[in-house]
């Protein structure tokens, strides 16, 4: 399956470089490396009514539907407001894994505007369009989150729910869908979705330790380590995030002690049918 998905990116970005080429032919500019900076921006395609990426398995066709109206409307939205100069904007629609929101399966997809830069040809002082994008748009519908315990000892099917499934897409043990958290402001932005959020990586809840970038005058972008104290990060890549969720429901709640513990039993005590299981299997 990993080699298919990677053909077809790779073939979708030879399909692109060919538009590309064929737009810069047809505006047949004269341009110099000034120039090119305040060259308007243009949309390289109205996509609506194209086609939708990604893997279909196990996606209703009423999902997809209700997908593409989403990422329609992303679209309409997102489009008439955007102002720049320099590039080119190409969109992209496509459908995400299956996730799992606590035991609810979750039709999960993208919405992506790549931004391509404008250069001027060093042979023949043209405009010409890169193929790869240097900054992206991208909105998610139900995204995905990394979980706090992703792993297991033994047979995996012993956690699932119920257990033993051979439903490849069954539910695991509540515990297996916890997520962590190491700063507060993330769980914040999120369950508010009041704002923008920097982050320092692409998936918003990754494990690590100092997950928000801050941007302070005359420094930059950088993050407050406690030790150290604040360190740039300017050749690094900043993820800028902004939560659409319901602001009267939220969308993660603290576990309790008592409810952790509880948990990591019902854990433990699956975890001796899965190693018995597994040791079967030898």
């Amino acid at each position: 399956m990993k080699k298919i998905v990677l053909i077809s990116l790779l073939l979708y970005g030879f399909a692109a470089q060919a538009q590309f080429n064929a737009l810069a032919k047809q505006m047949n500019k004269d341009c110099t490396a000034e120039s090119v900076l305040k060259e308007p921006g243009r949309f390289l395609d109205a996509h609506i009514g194209g086609v939708t990426g990604g893997g279909k398995e196990g996606i209703s066709s009423t999902e997809i539907a209700n997908a593409r109206k989403m990422m329609e409307a992303f679209e309409n939205i997102t489009k008439p407001k955007l102002q720049f100069t320099g590039g080119l904007a190409k969109a992209s629609f496509g459908l995400n894994s299956k996730i799992y929101y606590n035991q609810f399966s979750i039709c999960s997809y993208t919405y992506n505007l790549g931004f391509h830069a404008f250069v001027c040809n060093v042979q023949t002082h043209k405009l010409a369009i890169v193929d790869e994008y240097q900054g992206v748009l991208r909105v998610i519908g139900n995204p995905s989150f990394q979980k706090a315990f992703n792993s297991f000892q033994g047979n995996a099917d012993a956690y699932k729910i119920p257990a033993n499934s051979q439903l490849v897409n069954a539910p695991f043990i509540a515990i297996l869908n916890y997520y962590g958290f190491a700063d507060s402001r993330v769980v914040n932005a999120i369950n508010n979705g009041n704002g923008f959020i920097d982050l320092n990586s692409e998936q918003a809840g990754n494990l690590s330790s100092y997950p928000v970038i801050e941007n302070k005058p005359g420094k930059g972008y950088g993050i407050n380590f406690p030790n150290s104290g604040f360190v740039t990060v300017n050749n690094d890549f900043v993820y800028r995030h902004a939560f659409i969720t319901h602001s009267d429901i939220p969308f993660f709640i603290p576990i309790t002690r008592k409810k952790f513990l509880q948990d990591m039993l019902e854990y433990y005590d699956r975890e001796k049918w899965g190693l018995y299981l597994y040791s079967k299997r030898k």
